[in-house]
C-alpha cells in the first residue's frame, strides 16, 4: 500500500500504542458478525456482510488484502475463522463457485472481498450473521466527507487475536491523494487489521480498519466499494 504517496501515510501495521480497547462480556451488543481468521503465519480480523447485486442477496466475507491475497489464495485452501468461543468455522477459499476479489489490483486497496453462500454454515434468515452497509456511500463527495469527518466510529475486533473487543473514536482526516482512504484514532492491536468500521450507534459498516503508521491508525471507505464490484 505504499501507492499513497503522502510521506505521513506509510504503513507501519499496529505500531501504535492503543490501550483504549474493551472485551464485549455481552455479544448482544455487538454484531455477530465479525470474525477472527486463524492462518498458520497469524491472526486477523474480519466481517461478513450482505448487500445486494442485481436486486439479489449478495454475501460476502470482508479482509485485507494483506490478509487474503493473491498469494495466500494460491497457497492455502482453508482458513479458519472464529465468531465467538461457541462457533467456529472452516473455510474453504479454493471452491470452484466461490468469487474471489482482490481489489489491491484495480483500485490500489487494501481489501480483499470473498463471495460466499449461506450453506457456508451460515443462516442467511439470521441478520445477526451478517452487517448492512451504509446506505449513503453511493458517492464519496465533499458533502459527504463533511459528514463523517469528526464523528464518533466504533469498530469491533479481535485485538492480539484475543478476545472480541469494542473500541471508539473518530475520523479525524481524509487522505488527499485517496478519496477512499481516511485517518481515525481508535485504538487498534495487532491481529485488528481488517475489522469493520461503524458510526457510534449505528450497527451498518462504512469502513474497514487496515492498519497503522505512526501516527495514526487507516481506514478503507467500503460502501462505493460494494456498488463497484
Amino acid at each position: 500500500m505504499e501507492d499513497y504517496n503522502e510521506d505521513e501515510n506509510k504503513i507501519i501495521n499496529e505500531k501504535l500504542t492503543h490501550n483504549n480497547i474493551i472485551p464485549i462480556n455481552n455479544l448482544s451488543t455487538a454484531n455477530k458478525a465479525t470474525v477472527k481468521i486463524i492462518q498458520s503465519d497469524g491472526f486477523s480480523s474480519g466481517f461478513f456482510l450482505k448487500t445486494k447485486r442485481n436486486e439479489k442477496p449478495f454475501y460476502c466475507l470482508i479482509t485485507n488484502n494483506h490478509v487474503i491475497s493473491k498469494k495466500e489464495i494460491n497457497a492455502k485452501d482453508e482458513i479458519h475463522l472464529i465468531f465467538d468461543e461457541q462457533k467456529k468455522l472452516k473455510f474453504n477459499l479454493d471452491k470452484e463457485e466461490r468469487i474471489i476479489i482482490c481489489l489491491d489490483e484495480n483500485l490500489k486497496l487494501d481489501v480483499t472481498i470473498v463471495e460466499i453462500l449461506p450453506k457456508d454454515n451460515l443462516n442467511d434468515s439470521n441478520d445477526s450473521n451478517f452487517f448492512q452497509p451504509y446506505e449513503e456511500l453511493d458517492e464519496l463527495n465533499e458533502k459527504l466527507k463533511e459528514k463523517f469527518l469528526g464523528n464518533d466510529i466504533r469498530i469491533v475486533q479481535f485485538p492480539e487475536g484475543g478476545e472480541i473487543s469494542l473500541s471508539t473514536g473518530k475520523i479525524i482526516k481524509f487522505f488527499e491523494t485517496n478519496s477512499y482512504c481516511f485517518f481515525h484514532d481508535a485504538s487498534t492491536k495487532k491481529g485488528s487489521s481488517g475489522s469493520p468500521i461503524m458510526l457510534k450507534g449505528d450497527d451498518k459498516v462504512f469502513g474497514i480498519h487496515r492498519g497503522s503508521n505512526q501516527v495514526n491508525n487507516i481506514g478503507i471507505f467500503i460502501g462505493i466499494i460494494i456498488d463497484i464490484i
